[in-house]
């Protein structure tokens, strides 16, 4: 498998992920305790998929693994204020 291909495939993993969580979005609009769990499980299934995606680049450093923490703990407190209100 080429570089390009091995690029697809993770980001298509990245894509479906991210689309079964907007989904879940729309399915579960109404119930906001569901809501804060799913933007949970959808911020840590992107800065797991991050962490791993640089680790299998031989990429990955402490401040690449910070930033997509730091990034996805922030989009979580953003979807959370915004449930609460």
């Amino acid at each position: 498998m080429n570089e390009h291909e091995k690029h697809l495939i993770e980001y298509l993993v990245l894509t479906l992920g991210l689309a079964v969580f907007a989904g879940l979005f729309v399915m579960f609009r109404f119930n906001k305790p569901v809501l804060i769990y799913v933007a949970l499980f959808g911020c840590v299934f992107y800065m797991l998929w991050g962490i791993v995606h640089h680790y299998l680049e031989g990429r990955l450093t402490e401040l690449l693994a910070a930033e997509y923490i730091l990034i996805g703990f922030l989009i979580f407190l953003l979807l959370f204020n915004v449930l609460l209100i």
